[in-house]
């Protein structure tokens, strides 16, 4: 049976074959697309390869000159001289490898809040956290199982 199918399609591709048929650029052509010059393939993948190796120039280069310490590190933390954030408000902090008493004074100096009941044991954080004081001291406590609260 799947003989007879198989010779059948044969018979009908010898029978409708003419040269060219199957040949991808006519069919390309036939669609609408035409053949690039190879001049501009050329030229087409140099700035591709040109950009590809500023782009990872780049990120190397970045990631080499930025510091990966142990300490807590801020993103849109306040500057120097700027007033203090409001404890409701949003802001994005991250810390690696931080002592809890470091993760507490930023969270002061940021929210302008006050941070009491630390606990004696040495505790590290490493967070990214994007939110306001009161919720960024719950998530501590549930992470480290402390009672940290916060005071206006």
């Amino acid at each position: 049976m799947k003989t007879d199918q198989f010779n059948e399609s044969l018979d009908f591709v010898a029978r409708h074959y003419r040269h060219g048929a199957f040949d991808s650029s006519s069919a390309l052509n036939r669609l609408g697309f035409r053949r690039r010059p190879a001049m501009l393939r050329r030229v087409a993948v140099i700035a591709g390869t040109v950009a590809l190796t500023a782009s990872a120039l780049f990120v190397g280069y970045y990631n080499y000159n930025t510091p990966a310490g142990t300490d807590a590190a801020m993103q849109s933390a306040p500057a120097a001289g700027t007033p203090v954030a409001e404890p409701m408000k949003v802001v994005r902090l991250e810390f690696s490898d931080a002592p809890l008493s470091r993760v507490a004074e930023e969270i002061q100096l940021v929210y302008g809040v006050t941070v009491t009941n630390l606990p004696d044991e040495d505790y590290h954080l490493t967070l990214s956290y994007e939110g306001n004081a009161y919720n960024l001291v719950e998530t501590i406590n549930e992470l480290l199982d402390t009672h940290i609260s916060v005071c206006d």
